[in-house]
Formats: C-alpha cells, sequence, structure tokens
C-alpha cells in the first residue's frame, strides 16, 4: 500500500484524510473559467490587435500560443496530480496539510495558534457541496480545501471546541500560579503589601533596628493586624 492509496474510511497508510471525489469536478469547473479566458485572450490578439503590430507579428503569436498551451494543459492535469497529493490530518495539538502539485509542501498549525475559523463557499463548491475551511493565525492563514460542507462545519465546530478549551486552561493556570498574593485589589502597580513588606523588613532587619519615625514590632500596626493606610490615630 503506497501512501497514496486510502482505506475504506478514507485515510491514507501514515493517518492522513484525503479529499472527496468531488473535489476533483469542481476544480476542472474552476479551470474552465480559466481556460475559457486564455482562449479569448488569444483570439483577441489574431481578430483585433494583430494587424496593429508590424513588426514580430508572426514571432508574439507563436510564443502566445506556446504560452496559453501550456497554461492549459497545466489547468487540465493539475486537478488529477492536486487530488491525489492534497491530505490533511488533525491531531489534539494541531492541523497539518500536504499539498502540492509540482512541489509538494508539509503546512503544520498549531491549534492553541489558530485565532479564528471560518466556512466559506464560492458559488462552484456552493454547486458541489464544497466548503473550504480557514483559519487565522497569528503568521497568516491557512486553508482546508474542498471539504464536504458537514464535514467542514463540523471540523470549524470541534477547533473552537478546543481553543476555547485551551484558552480557559491557561486562564486557570494563571491564576493558580498567581495566588492571591500576587492580585493588585488597591490598583498598586507594585503589588498589595508593598509598605506591609517594606516596615517588616525595617522591624525584622539586622537586630531589630528601628529607623527614626518608624514604630517599634510592638506598636507596629501592620503586627497588629492592621494596614498601615487605616491606622488608628
Amino acid at each position: 500500500m503506497n501512501s497514496f492509496e486510502v482505506d475504506e474510511n478514507g485515510f491514507t497508510e501514515d493517518g492522513y484524510r484525503r479529499l472527496e471525489g468531488s473535489a476533483v469536478p469542481s476544480m476542472y469547473a474552476g479551470n474552465a473559467i480559466g481556460i475559457a479566458v486564455a482562449l479569448a485572450l488569444l483570439a483577441s490578439y489574431y481578430l483585433f490587435f494583430e494587424r496593429y503590430v508590424t513588426d514580430f507579428a508572426t514571432e508574439i503569436g507563436m510564443v502566445l500560443c506556446v504560452v496559453i498551451a501550456v497554461y492549459i494543459a497545466y489547468l487540465l492535469v493539475s486537478p488529477i496530480v492536486f487530488f491525489r497529493r492534497y491530505r490533511y490530518r488533525i491531531d489534539d495539538d494541531k492541523v497539518e496539510i500536504r499539498r502540492g502539485v509540482f512541489v509538494v509542501s508539509h503546512t503544520l498549525v498549531p491549534i492553541e495558534r489558530i485565532h479564528q475559523v471560518e466556512v466559506s463557499q464560492g458559488p462552484i463548491n456552493r454547486h458541489f457541496g464544497l466548503a473550504d475551511l480557514t483559519m487565522t493565525t497569528a503568521g497568516g492563514v491557512v486553508a482546508i480545501q474542498y471539504l464536504e460542507k458537514p464535514v467542514a462545519e463540523d471540523i470549524a465546530e470541534k477547533l473552537n471546541e478546543t481553543v476555547i478549551g485551551i484558552l480557559k486552561e491557561r486562564s486557570q493556570d494563571v491564576r493558580f500560579h498567581e495566588g492571591p498574593s500576587q492580585r493588585h485589589p488597591r490598583g498598586d502597580p507594585e503589588g498589595p503589601g508593598l509598605r506591609s513588606r517594606v516596615l517588616h523588613g525595617i522591624h525584622e532587619g539586622d537586630g531589630g533596628h528601628v529607623l527614626p519615625g518608624h514604630h517599634r514590632c510592638g506598636d507596629c500596626p501592620v503586627h497588629r493586624g492592621l494596614s498601615p493606610d487605616l491606622e488608628e490615630d
């Protein structure tokens, strides 16, 4: 079994998921528009512009024909190659996409980096019941293309749930590591209890010496359980 063959569940031997067969006609329908535009440009040259080109008209026409022929050949062959090489896999922590015609790229997207998930349909994909799943991260936009619409919506929902779960875990971890002593209810940028720590340092310093203007430990409002700001007159 080679890496492009799939089992009865649509998975390759390395655990990737292949696209559905309806992706191929959708790609050909989109490429047909490109072929029509290329042929229209070629016809326009010979019908309208060739008469105005006095020098190298024949050579320009030949080059244009070759370029358009190569372009049309690519549009006719690329959907099959693209379909056979395109695969994706979604784990608990990342999304992987392999794609390409001449050069195969391998894209990895950590789920925790995903900011937004969107399911979109163009007119051609809508006709074939397909959709693209677009994931926005800080580094750019990555898409899983030509998914069946219910599959795309299901993946989007699960990715959103996973991202929300990761954010909740991070929030709980931050609160746990900060603890009550790290909170700043009084809005003090240096943290609450700064004056308390300073006074403790004065009274509990070397030999219990007291700087001028400060109470001794027995009279210290901190040691009496009072905030220095609330010391009674």
